[in-house]
This record gives C-alpha cells, structure tokens and sequence, in this order.
C-alpha cells in the first residue's frame, strides 16, 4: 500500500474514531463515557499518525 492510500486510511480512521467519541460522550453513564475517552484517544493516534505520514510524504 503506498503512503498516499495509508494516509487517507489513518484520516478515515481518525475521524471514524471522532463520530464514536462524541455519540458516546454525549450518553449518559459512566462506561460509555470512559469508552468515550478512549474512542479520542484512539482519533488524537490516528490524527499524529496521519500528520507524521505527510509531513515525511513531504520530506520525500
């Protein structure tokens, strides 16, 4: 697979990730809002993945 395609898979990922975060942020308990915080994890690894990803496409 080639950094173009990796790059987009991270973005889709992160933002997939995002939408989780938020639909169980907003619910209401404790475990879907700590599944919550993790799902934003999960979106700020993909999101730093992707930017290291073009920032070396870059470099190249």
């Amino acid at each position: 697979m080639n950094r173009k395609t990796s790059f987009y898979l991270y973005l889709l990922a992160a933002f997939v990730n995002l939408i989780a975060a938020l639909l169980f942020l907003t619910s209401i308990g404790a475990i879907p809002k700590i599944a919550g915080l993790l799902f934003f994890a999960s979106f700020c690894v993909h999101l730093i993945r992707a930017m290291k990803l073009k920032k070396s496409e870059n470099h190249n």
